[in-house]
């Protein structure tokens, strides 16, 4: 399946583009490196499910899950959701709580379905 995916859109989401071909990472937003508990199930699950089974904790106390095919964007993104809805509990700003969240206050969410 051919991808066409805007690489600098999912630059400026919670995605990566990583060296390999339709492969990107995804990253959590921890801001002040405090998030409930309850989530790391879900980071879980999207590193088992969705990516290559590893969690790197970043510099910036983020988490960055690599090795997920862009194919599974909008599945990661539905799945992440009530991290995403804590996240906005917290002050992030977010308008789409299904279509994940911007790294850097963009509007323009990371999407297969246009």
């Amino acid at each position: 399946m051919i991808l066409y995916i805007d690489t600098k859109l999912l630059k400026k989401n919670a995605y990566r583009v990583t060296k390999q071909r339709d492969i990107t990472a995804l990253r959590i937003r921890v801001p002040g490196g405090d998030l409930n508990i309850k989530y790391l199930d879900i980071i879980k699950e999207v590193a088992e499910k969705y990516g290559n089974g590893t969690v790197h904790i970043t510099t910036r106390q983020g988490f960055e899950i690599p090795g997920i095919s862009m194919e599974k964007i909008d599945e990661i993104n539905e799945l992440i959701s009530p991290i995403i809805r804590g996240l906005k509990d917290e002050g992030v700003q977010i308008e789409d709580e299904e279509g994940g969240y911007p790294a850097r206050r963009h509007k323009k969410r990371v999407s297969l379905h246009r």
